[in-house]
C-alpha cells in the first residue's frame, strides 16, 4: 500500500492549492524548496524527510487549538459532578504546551516554519457539550500523530517518530480519560 501523503486535503490544504507554492495550509510559510523533477523526488524533498514537516507545520494550531480550549473549558464548566474532570482538563493544559513545543521543534529539525495561527476555537460552556468538543478534538489529534509516527517511520526518520510517541501516548490517555468522563 502506497503511503498517504500529509499534502493531502484531509491535512487541511485548499483544494486546488499548489503544494510547491510558498505558502501551505491557512498560510503558514515554510521554507523554499527545489519542484519536484520526477518519481524519484516523490518521497524526498530538499531536506530528504519527504514532506513530512508540511502538515506537522498545522500541528502547532491543533495544540493551540486544544489550549485555548482547555482554558475555555476550565473556567466555564460548572457543576460538583465536573469537580475532578476539571483538574483533569487543567493537567492536559499543561501537557498540550508541551506538545506544541515539541511538533515546533520538531518542524524546525525537519526544515519548516512551525505555524502561529490558531483554528477557530468553538465555544461551549455546557460540560457535557464542552467535554464532547475536547474529546472529538483529541480524537483528531491522535489519529495525526498515528499518521505521523507511521510516515516517519517509513521515511526512516526514527528519531522523529520516537520525539512523537510520547505525544501520541498523552493523547491516547486524554481521549480514555474523556470517554471515562463522558461514560462512554
Amino acid at each position: 500500500m502506497r503511503p498517504r501523503s500529509w499534502g493531502t486535503r484531509s491535512w487541511g490544504t485548499r483544494t486546488g492549492a499548489d503544494p510547491r507554492s510558498t505558502s501551505w495550509a491557512d498560510g503558514v510559510r515554510r521554507r523554499p524548496r527545489r519542484v519536484r523533477d520526477g518519481p524519484s523526488d516523490r518521497r524526498k524533498d530538499s531536506h530528504g524527510h519527504g514532506g513530512l514537516h508540511r502538515p506537522a507545520q498545522r500541528g502547532p494550531g491543533g495544540e493551540y487549538r486544544s489550549i485555548v480550549q482547555y482554558v475555555q473549558h476550565t473556567a466555564t464548566i460548572k457543576g460538583a459532578e465536573y469537580l475532578s474532570i476539571i483538574e483533569e482538563l487543567r493537567q492536559h493544559l499543561g501537557q498540550e504546551l508541551d506538545h506544541a513545543s515539541t511538533l515546533a521543534e520538531q518542524i524546525d529539525f525537519l526544515g519548516g516554519v512551525p505555524s502561529v495561527r490558531v483554528p477557530e476555537v468553538p465555544v461551549a460552556t455546557d460540560g457535557a457539550d464542552a467535554l464532547r468538543l475536547d474529546l472529538e478534538l483529541e480524537q483528531e489529534q491522535l489519529r495525526r500523530y498515528r499518521e505521523r509516527v507511521e510516515q516517519a517511520q517509513e521515511l526512516g526518520l526514527s528519531d522523529v517518530a520516537e520525539a512523537l510517541r510520547p505525544l501520541l501516548q498523552q493523547t491516547q490517555d486524554h481521549v480514555m480519560d474523556l470517554r471515562t468522563a463522558l461514560g462512554k
